[in-house]
This record gives C-alpha cells, sequence and structure tokens, in this order.
C-alpha cells in the first residue's frame, strides 16, 4: 500500500474498503478491506455502491479507476457463503434476490466503467473466486499476478456463478469453454487463465502498483485503446443490466432449492476460509 499512499489522497469515509485518489496521474484506487474474511459481505457491496456514486458525481479529474484488494494472497473469496447458508436455511428469498441485486449493481457499473469516459483496471494479486472473479471480469483491463489463483468452486455445492460470469466472458471465448471452467469447479493459474484469453496481462509478484503507474502515464496508449476497444464490443454486443438480472434471478431460484448436504459442503467451504483468513491475519 505504500506506493499507492504516496501518489495519493485518501478519503477514509469508509470501514471497509480505502478510496485513495492519484492527482496526478487522474488515478483512483479502490482498494477492498472487508472487516470480516475477504468475501463480499453486504456492508461491503453497500460501501462500493457508495464509492461508485461519489466516484461518478466526482469524476472531472479521473480518467482510471483500480480495483484491487488490501488482503494479502487473497484478490476476493468470492460471495458470502455464510449469509447465503442462513437465508436459504430461513427461506428468505426475498433477502437473498437483494443480495444479488446488489451485486449485479457493483458490477454492472464496474463493467459499463459508470458511464463515465474513463478506463476500469482490475489488478489480482491471489485468489479470486467465484464472485470475486466475476467481480475482476467486469473490468476492462484485468492484470494477475503469476501464481494468483481464480475459479469458480460453485459446482461443489449444487450452484453456478450467477453474478455475471456468463455474460462478462461469454465475450471473451465461446460457450463450451466457459461451461467446462464452471462445471469443473476447480482453480486455475492465472498462467492458465491468460492463455485463455481472460486475463489480459501477467506480472511478477509485488510489481502491480508499479506496472499500474506504468500504464496510466500519459505517455502509454494502451488503456486508450483497451478503452476504445471495450466501447466497440459494447455496441457489437451489448451488455444489459437486465440480462445480469435475470440470470441473477435464476442463480437465486436455484440457490433456494440447495439441499441440507449442499449446504453443509457450503459450510465446510466458509470454515475453510474463514481459518486461513484467521492464519492470514496473525501473521
Amino acid at each position: 500500500m505504500n506506493g499507492i499512499i504516496a501518489h495519493s489522497q485518501s478519503n477514509n469515509s469508509y470501514r471497509h474498503i480505502i478510496h485513495l485518489h492519484d492527482t496526478l496521474h487522474e488515478l483512483t484506487w479502490c482498494v477492498m478491506r472487508p472487516k470480516e474474511r475477504p468475501s463480499f459481505t453486504r456492508e461491503l457491496l453497500e460501501e462500493l455502491v457508495g464509492f461508485q456514486d461519489s466516484l461518478k458525481a466526482n469524476a472531472e479529474h479521473t480518467s482510471f479507476m483500480v480495483f484491487c484488494s488490501g488482503v494479502e494472497g487473497t484478490f476476493s473469496l468470492g460471495g458470502d457463503l455464510a449469509l447465503f447458508a442462513e437465508l436459504i436455511r430461513n427461506n428468505d428469498e426475498k433477502a437473498l434476490r437483494e443480495y444479488a441485486e446488489l451485486s449485479i449493481k457493483v458490477l454492472y457499473n464496474n463493467a459499463i466503467a459508470y458511464d463515465l469516459p474513463l478506463t476500469t483496471i482490475a489488478l489480482i494479486e491471489g485468489d479470486a473466486i467465484g464472485a470475486g472473479f466475476e467481480a475482476a471480469l467486469s473490468c476492462d483491463y484485468v492484470i494477475a499476478e503469476r501464481g494468483s489463483r481464480m475459479g469458480f468452486p460453485e459446482s461443489l455445492f449444487g450452484l453456478f456463478p450467477g453474478m455475471g460470469a456468463h455474460s462478462f466472458i461469454s465475450r471473451k471465448i465461446e460457450v463450451a469453454k466457459i461451461e467446462k471452467m464452471i462445471f469443473s469447479g476447480r482453480m486455475y493459474s492465472a498462467e492458465e487463465m491468460y492463455e485463455m484469453g481472460l486475463i489480459d496481462q501477467l506480472i511478477e509478484k509485488g510489481e502491480g502498483q508499479e506496472e499500474i503507474l506504468r500504464l496510466v502515464t500519459r505517455k502509454h496508449r494502451k488503456l486508450a485503446l483497451v478503452k476504445s476497444l471495450r466501447d466497440v464490443r459494447m455496441m457489437l454486443n451489448p451488455l444489459s443490466l437486465d440480462e445480469l438480472l435475470a440470470i441473477a434471478d435464476i442463480w437465486v431460484k436455484s440457490a433456494m432449492q440447495l439441499s441440507e448436504r449442499e449446504l453443509k459442503i457450503m459450510d465446510r467451504l466458509v470454515r475453510a476460509q474463514n481459518k486461513k483468513f484467521s492464519t492470514m491475519t496473525e501473521a
């Protein structure tokens, strides 16, 4: 974080994210730093919506937005599985749908760059799982450290990634490869994802901030081309909010049908996540 802070002014009005603005490079950083395990809790999602609203209201000096994590070794562990299991057991479909719609709002805003003339960048430094990887894929340009892992484990407990995976990935690779990835439930390396075309750039560990600053300098035209190509893709194959919400609705209905056996698998994953996160915070 030190490299970012050296160039930036901080907005400390959030609990679960760090908002920094680098006036020199017209660059805004959105650093996820959840107080619990690094997943998309409702509190984190609500703060991300607030951050996005603030960005749209103060976009005059922002040309680039970087979405990253302040948790070492983890971009995001994805959706809040503990909450999902609780809501499903309580038969609270309304609350689960509200969570899904909140998630879609965050990712859709990323995907359309907030209707602003800026370029969004995801910086993956560690695991990006489920909705965490979907969030990264909603950005215009995805940079990942070598050795990072990403994938969709939802099939392990009878679900599919419902926050935009099909919509984002199908605009880059064929559907058959997407579904093979989803059905496998396995984790892929950043190198494998780069070969598939889902990662735009590989970097060595610890080089993320330096590479971001290099990319956003006025002398570098790569990201200008990235933005132009996004506009072309959106023209040829528009992404609509209705499309994402309709898929999320299928996800909610599928989730409400999960068996107790599948929910116990979800519980085990939550315990593993909690153990990993407690180990990281103690280190």
